[in-house]
């Protein structure tokens, strides 16, 4: 692992190799933990290495979006190297400096973002925030939109400024893919946010969903320039690309309402009163088995009247006595 940051963070103008970012990444997951790590990329002095901050600060971008979740905390231990090498870019002049600072200064608002809104996972996925969240509150909620666009704001910006520097190289690049996935994300999380709280109260939020909109093109112009730089494709073969501005069909009415059920009629009252009343319930029928039981009676009976006649009738030829209960005479004979 320490091979592979040094490697990465080479003081020479050129990407970071891949495979190098991807052994950082796998060790924070390994040992569920990144303090190494992070000790490992600050344990030299950084002080006039342009360049070394830069990739750093690439692989601490990298690491609080793909890396273990203990990298958000990790960053937010470490906020006060960040805010020392910030201090040190003020006022420079030089195309590293002034990228570095910017970068600074997105992160450090990164790091302050997420310590705030611990629910929001490293890399702003809409599906992991959905499953942090066990109960939706539109306060919150507002809270963390005004958030989300103060941290677009600040990336945007940050974009900008890399992508029309002069010498714009592949190591300066480097920057831009993290940043053009985190854009979208953000952009999702807000725009769902928004009708959430729309679809769940009264509460006005024209203002903020108008501030989304004014930041929309400026999104959209980042996703289509990111979309024509070869670089970032080998990454992000797919670039969002937005045609359209999202509709919030309640946005123009101001102050939202739900809609209120129509007073009914009193005929509509009477009529549903109607409706309500009992109806006639159906007599019980008799079980099936116990009708045919009283159509099969006859034959029962007639079958058992044929064999007491079967029975007495050698009894009568033989002029026997007739034992059974209930007979008046105990002979019978034949006439």
């Amino acid at each position: 692992m320490e091979e592979a940051v040094f490697k990465a963070t080479k003081s020479k103008p050129i990407a970071a190799k891949l495979k190098h970012e991807r052994v950082i990444l796998g060790e924070t997951w390994t040992c569920r933990s990144s303090a190494h790590v992070f000790a490992e990329l600050f344990h030299r002095p950084l002080g006039g290495k342009e360049v070394v901050v830069w990739k750093t600060l690439i692989l601490v971008h990298k690491l609080m979006r793909e890396g273990h979740p203990s990298c958000l905390d990790e960053c937010a231990n470490r906020k006060e190297i960040f805010d020392s090498l910030k201090a040190q870019y003020v006022g420079v002049q030089n195309i590293w400096g002034l990228l570095d600072y910017a970068y600074l200064e997105y992160l450090s608002l990164k790091i302050s973002f997420h310590k705030e809104h611990r629910v929001v996972p490293g890399d702003i996925n809409l599906n992991k925030f959905k499953e942090n969240v066990t109960k939706f509150d539109p306060n919150k909620a507002i809270l963390l939109v005004s958030g989300l666009l103060d941290l677009q704001k600040l990336l945007l910006s940050f974009q900008e400024k890399v992508l029309t520097s002069q010498g714009l190289d592949q190591c300066r690049l480097g920057a831009v893919v993290p940043c053009v996935l985190e854009s979208y994300s953000i952009y999702l999380l807000i725009e769902y946010l928004l009708r959430k709280v729309q679809d769940t109260t009264d509460l006005d939020v024209t203002p903020i969903i108008d501030g989304f909109l004014k930041q929309f093109p400026v999104v959209q112009n980042f996703f289509f320039k990111a979309s024509t730089i070869p670089y970032i494709r080998q990454f992000i073969p797919s670039p969002p690309l937005l045609d359209k501005p999202p509709t919030f069909n309640k946005t123009s009415a101001g102050n939202f309402k739900k809609p209120e059920k129509p007073e009914k009629s009193e005929e509509d009252k009477k009529k549903k009163k109607r409706d309500k009343s009992p109806l006639p319930q159906p007599q019980p029928q008799p079980q099936r088995q116990q009708v045919q039981r009283q159509t099969q009676l006859p034959e029962e009976f007639w079958g058992l009247v044929l064999q007491v006649e079967v029975y007495l009738l050698p009894l009568r030829l033989l002029r026997l006595p007739v034992n059974m209960p209930g007979a008046r005479n105990n002979t019978l004979t034949l006439q």
